[in-house]
């Protein structure tokens, strides 16, 4: 019976895994930082050159991707609806000395698409809290972006669908035979 309730409990138990991204137009490189209950798991950075994709995994190891690679990954990525997202935060700072009313539209046009996306998620998934915050300097040249989302699922739903996975493995093989 104790292990009936230790099983179950370590099913259910809630994983809060969170993503921030972090792009600076001064670099060029993209930042992502992995965090499983808010301890630093991985942190990845990747850099856009003429012929590919280049991610650096750590210090050591760096991976080179075409882009004619990059685009059929796509096609074999099924993304799983059993996983939800909890905390949305987007952070924008734009800036321009030569042209103002650009940076402004720009920006304004930004808070306007997450309003109405904030707006939409209210409906549809009223748990999700969002927080969008535009920033704009019209002393220097800035361009960066920063975003966190934070995604919530359990073991239990891992279990789910890896077992969807197979089944709808099994049944294209079936159908194909």
């Amino acid at each position: 019976m104790l292990a009936v309730i230790l099983i179950y409990t370590i099913l259910i138990f809630t994983i809060f895994i969170s993503v921030s991204a972090k792009y600076d137009k001064n670099v060029k490189v993209l930042f992502m930082t992995f965090r499983l209950f808010n301890v630093r798991i991985i942190t990845i950075s990747a850099k856009i050159f003429p012929k590919g994709l280049a991610i650096n995994i750590t210090n050591k190891k760096t991976i080179l991707i075409p882009f004619t690679k990059l685009f059929d990954a796509r096609k074999k990525f099924e993304p799983l609806k059993d996983y939800h997202f909890i905390k949305f935060n987007f952070e924008l700072e734009i800036g321009s000395e030569e042209n103002a009313p650009q940076t402004l539209f720009f920006a304004h046009n930004v808070n306007t698409f997450f309003n109405y996306f904030h707006w939409f998620l209210t409906f549809y998934k009223p748990h999700v809290k969002i927080d969008n915050n535009v920033k704009i300097h019209l002393d220097k040249n800035e361009f960066k972006i920063r975003a966190k989302l934070v995604i919530v699922f359990n073991l239990l739903m891992i279990l789910l669908s890896l077992i969807k996975i197979i089944m709808e493995k099994i049944n294209y093989a079936l159908k194909k035979r």
